[in-house]
């Protein structure tokens, strides 16, 4: 279809300047030919420039799930986090380390039982940093975290960078089910390579406080780096182009029944029927 429109334009101009070869192996961007630009009579990302947004792996992650429910949590902003039994914990969790960690302070009789875990990553040799606030622009130099020229950032809940020999671990806490997310492996090795001079190895893990669950990791060496910055530029890219065209089309899923907050999208199962009073 021929359109006149110059933010069609600009956008179609967009994606065929920046899709490379590499991206195309990773499959289509994220747009249909469903437009969802009156999806809910507004146009919110009229005045969105990607330019000014700075990435999140949350974010991303999201987009990935789902670019409505991107849309709705961080474009229109209809959707507001709000605190859960589960997420309470592991805020209590996170607080917790982070405070017998970096000050010494004993765990809470709650996670007490986490002591001798503590114990064998203070054997670590080096440099630790606690709830370490990482972020870089698109040349990737390292930036303060709340810089709007950002490009990416992200936190570390823990990091002990042994220097002599260019080691860094990296440790994310996780207070619920296992879940594979290599993305996020991905995504946190590079922002901490790119953050803290002389790294040449990374170990990234998700370790399971409270579960007897495995720990899952990533090796990672300075050479991976390259193509790292690719997948998430690959990845941001996307995000960027739905915003151009502002298309931000549902991906209808098992999760849409009863976990998504989206009330608005067609796709929801929570809200009330038609026959329902809300």
């Amino acid at each position: 279809m021929i359109t006149s429109d110059p933010v069609r334009l600009a956008a179609a101009a967009y994606v065929k300047r920046n899709l490379t070869p590499d991206m195309a192996q990773r499959g289509p961007l994220p747009m249909t030919v469903h437009d969802f630009t009156d999806f809910n009579n507004r146009n919110y990302v009229d005045t969105m420039d990607p330019k000014h947004i700075v990435h999140s792996h949350t974010a991303l992650d999201t987009f990935k799930t789902c670019p409505q429910q991107y849309r709705a949590k961080y474009i229109t902003k209809e959707v507001k986090f709000e605190q859960t039994t589960a997420t309470l914990l592991g805020d209590r969790m996170h607080k917790a380390l982070e405070s017998r960690i970096r000050d010494g302070i004993m765990l809470p009789t709650e996670f007490a039982h986490l002591e001798p875990m503590v114990a064998k990553v203070l054997e670590f040799p080096g440099i630790r940093y606690v709830e370490h606030k990482l972020a870089f622009n698109d040349n990737g130099v390292p930036i303060p975290y709340w810089d709007k020229n950002g490009y990416f950032r992200g936190a570390a809940d823990l990091m002990v960078f042994d220097q002599a020999k260019g080691y860094l671990r990296i440790f994310d806490w996780k207070s619920g089910k296992p879940r594979a997310n290599k993305d996020q492996l991905d995504r946190m090795a590079l922002a901490a390579y790119h953050c803290i001079k002389g790294v040449k190895k990374i170990r990234a893990a998700f370790v399971y406080p409270l579960l007897a669950a495995p720990v899952q990791a990533e090796t990672y060496h300075d050479t991976d780096m390259p193509r790292l910055m690719q997948l998430l530029q690959h990845d941001i890219k996307r995000v960027d182009t739905a915003i151009e065209l502002n298309q931000f089309p549902p991906s209808p899923s098992g999760l849409c029944k009863q976990w998504c907050d989206v009330l608005s999208c067609p796709f929801n199962g929570r809200k009330p029927s038609s026959g329902e009073s809300a």
